[in-house]
């Protein structure tokens, strides 16, 4: 974003249209929910950006979580710079998810 140089600094501009933002409550009972609520998002996003010519849009914006779920924001995230697609980012999350549960479950 570019500050406008119209005689007032505090415009604005270049702001994007539209923007995608996942945001993730914490609370640990909620992870197999989330993990499958998130699967089904991505994928009705996802044909809904093919029918529409935005494939080469990224699905979220902006993707940001607490307690727990900003680890699971921090794990698609990672995801997703290291393979440039949100494609299996879900079983990203899944694996993490059974991850933790098995530390868990030793402590």
């Amino acid at each position: 974003m570019s500050n406008s140089n119209s005689g007032n600094n505090n415009i604005i501009t270049n702001i994007p249209a539209k923007e995608r933002a996942l945001v993730l409550q914490g609370g640990g009972s909620l992870g197999a929910y989330e993990v499958g609520a998130y699967k089904a998002l991505y994928e009705w996003l996802s044909e809904k950006d093919k029918k529409e010519g935005r494939k080469k849009n990224p699905t979220f914006d902006i993707i940001a979580g607490t307690s727990i779920r900003a680890m699971n924001a921090a794990v698609l995230t990672c995801y997703v710079i290291e393979n440039g697609t949100y494609e299996g980012s879900a079983e990203r999350l899944m694996i993490f998810g059974i991850i933790c549960q098995r530390i868990n479950s030793r402590c």
